[in-house]
């Protein structure tokens, strides 16, 4: 595959914006009371939502994928679904 510069560009300016808002987040997070919520979490159910929580990209892109197919039949990318679902 071949990246064009304004792939290149595309691609920079998305993770760049992405980490910063990341960092944005995080520095405005407080600590002690994610700490403190993160204690009181029931353990039994604590894993099964990190796993659902991880799972929820995944079913996005198969669900985008899929709609723009039966709508239009077109072959429509898992990747190009992924960064649709993970840019918004």
């Amino acid at each position: 595959m071949k990246f064009s510069f304004r792939n290149r560009l595309s691609v920079i300016l998305s993770f760049t914006v992405s980490a910063g808002l990341v960092t944005w987040l995080i520095t405005r997070m407080d600590f002690t009371r994610a700490i403190d919520m993160l204690r009181q979490a029931q353990g039994h159910w604590f894993v099964p939502a990190v796993f659902l929580a991880v799972l929820i990209p995944f079913c996005s892109t198969c669900r985008w994928v899929e709609v723009v197919r039966v709508h239009d039949d077109l072959k429509y990318p898992v990747t190009l679904a992924w960064r649709g679902v993970m840019f918004s």
